[in-house]
């Protein structure tokens, strides 16, 4: 991957010296545009502090500024989706400049009344400053919009938007945690029509987003999304009739894994590696991937693999990759995290279609059959499309990361951890910490890890430290660095209501205590289930925010808890396991693969 450094001033070069005609400006939206990918894929400024970069942020958001706020400057239908696909790449960098958002913009290019004050009484009357409005305003912006006059002027332009909006993963704000509420309720926007090609992974950035907030209907907007995927698929791709009997006669049936991240660096890998194996042992099992997200201990956990050549997403021949090889079964090890994943989730490419709830709860696909999992963590068996299959209590089981000595930091207050992906970290959840620190008679400092690098980590650290100015936020280190870290720490909270589990195991095993939140899901019952399994105290495992403020004030009271050893943690979550768990999740696969063997499902 291409992670660069950005040509700062060959980018002001352009954007301040653009040739005003149509050519002119289209070579500079171009050249915005690329910039904005380039961003998106990890590319930053050498920066050796945050001073430095800020004043570089500043200056692209600025270089940009000119293009847009140019009176002359004019853009299409078509221009203007291609940039709400990268809407939230723009959107970040403003929010890590000293603009903080795109709002100075909107006060150039709208009409203001004349006794209008601040960013009220504007007027946008034309097509292109309806579509500059859509483009500039955010979450965060200051200005309030009506949705329903903005739909009824540009309904395509209006979708568009919406749909590159709630691609956003982090939103830290109450402001704009609200707003991003109030959109994913717009489903009536939302599905108004087929989705442009172009905002494919916008749409599965919001449908994996949206299983972060903590709102009763927050998974209504995903059939939503799923129909729209499944309309680009129809639109380039004619997938065959697929029976749900099965018959290729083989003398191992074949499943078939697309995944979306494998790598023996990643969660999936270590969360679903022995799963698989365990596979192999009657199914002939066939990994689809694209290179960029696999490496070679990640192929190795596969019977074989087939790689989707290309630098872009084609689904065509993702589907035609697939169909080739004639699956039994397709297995999807998790459904959230790619939008071209998600998209071929609700085809029907296989007489069987099985996944694991990796991200979701349900995909609420139509042609997912199946969801098989560790039998405490399903909650509700009425929230699934799927059939659940549940397991015996251990059944998953995980690879250990390279093991790790701790080493000693010094710091001198009191430290709670936060050891949670950005995304993890919304305004709820915060709101629960800032209760934890005004009623505290205990001084502490937080201790965020969020896992991010560069620009994304300057505006978390600024966000954060908005609500708690002492805090501290890591930014991505190697693993040795994160558990040094994280050990330093008195004890951790864990984020709710999406919770953890590689994070919740590193806790145990390098003996930090660690609070959760239980709920009535899957993506916030696994902390608590790991707890469960180690035998730790139940009031550790909170089932409201007002429990969970008692377990940290009792935290920060010298509440002593007694930390199993390392060697207990891996015995209980790596390995074989107890005898009762062995071969689980492979007699699951042949008890579905013996339903349907030979009959119509």
């Amino acid at each position: 991957m291409n992670v660069a450094a950005i040509d700062l001033e060959a980018f002001e070069r352009a954007m301040y010296a653009r040739q005003r005609t149509p050519e002119g400006y289209e070579v500079c939206a171009k050249e915005m545009w690329e910039v904005l990918c380039k961003v998106r894929r990890g590319s930053s400024f050498n920066a050796p502090d945050e001073e430095t970069l800020l004043q570089a942020h500043t200056r692209l958001a600025s270089a940009i500024t000119a293009l847009l706020s140019d009176p002359d400057f004019n853009i299409s239908v078509e221009g203007f989706i291609f940039l709400c696909a990268e809407h939230v790449t723009l959107h970040g960098i403003f929010r890590s400049s000293s603009f903080g958002n795109m709002d100075h913009i909107l006060g150039v290019i709208g009409k203001r009344s004349s006794n209008a004050e601040g960013m009220s009484g504007l007027t946008f009357d034309n097509q292109n400053t309806i579509l500059l409005l859509l483009l500039c305003w955010s979450l965060e912006s200051l200005i309030e919009v009506d949705w329903d006059i903005l739909f009824k002027s540009a309904p395509q332009a209006t979708q568009a938007a919406i749909v590159g909006m709630l691609a956003i993963g982090c939103t830290h704000t109450e402001r704009g945690y609200a707003r991003r509420l109030q959109l994913m309720g717009r489903r009536d926007i939302i599905s108004s029509g087929p989705l442009p090609d172009t905002l494919m992974l916008a749409a599965g950035d919001l449908y994996m987003h949206s299983a972060y907030v903590d709102a009763p209907d927050k998974h209504e907007v995903k059939p939503v999304v799923n129909n729209l995927l499944r309309g680009i698929v129809e639109r380039h791709t004619i997938i065959g009739e697929v029976s749900k009997t099965v018959q290729y006669g083989r003398t191992k049936p074949r499943i078939v894994v697309p995944v979306e991240w494998f790598g023996s660096h990643h969660a999936m890998y270590r969360c679903y590696a022995m799963s698989i194996a365990q596979l192999r042992e009657k199914f002939e099992v066939v990994c689809v991937y694209r290179e960029s997200e696999v490496d070679e201990a990640g192929l190795a956990a596969f019977d074989s693999a087939v790689k989707v050549e290309g630098p872009g997403v084609s689904i065509q021949l993702i589907i035609e990759t697939i169909q080739k090889l004639e699956p039994d079964i397709l297995f999807y090890p998790s459904v959230g995290m790619a939008g071209w994943y998600i998209t071929i989730s609700n085809c029907r490419l296989a007489p069987i279609q099985i996944c694991c709830p990796g991200h979701p709860v349900s995909t609420f696909s139509r042609a997912m059959d199946y969801m098989v999992s560790d039998g405490d963590l399903f909650g509700d068996p009425g929230g699934y499309v799927e059939k659940i299959v549940p397991l015996p209590i251990g059944t998953a089981r995980y690879i250990p990361r390279p093991k790790v000595s701790p080493r000693p930091v010094n710091w001198s207050a009191q430290r709670v951890a936060i050891p949670a992906m950005a995304t993890k970290i919304i305004p709820p959840f915060l709101k629960t910490l800032k209760a934890i620190e005004e009623r505290s008679t205990i001084d502490f400092e937080y201790h965020f890890f969020p896992n991010m690098a560069g620009m994304s980590h300057y505006t978390i650290t600024r966000d954060l430290r908005r609500w708690f100015p002492n805090c501290v936020v890591h930014s991505r280190a190697t693993y040795q660095e994160y558990i040094d870290n994280l050990t330093a720490c008195d004890f951790a909270i864990d984020t709710y209501p999406f919770s953890g589990t590689n994070s919740a195991i590193d806790c145990l095993q390098y003996g930090v205590p660690l609070l959760c939140r239980d709920g009535r899901e899957i993506l916030e019952k696994s902390s608590a289930s790991i707890l469960r399994r180690m035998k730790m105290p139940p009031w550790m495992s909170a089932t409201t925010e007002e429990q969970l403020i008692q377990s940290a004030l009792r935290m920060l009271g010298g509440q002593f808890v007694g930390m199993p050893d390392q060697a207990a943690v891996e015995e209980e979550f790596f390995g074989l396991g107890p005898k009762e768990v062995h071969g689980k999740f492979l007699e699951a696969f042949w008890n579905i693969w013996e339903k349907h063997n030979g009959q119509a499902g």
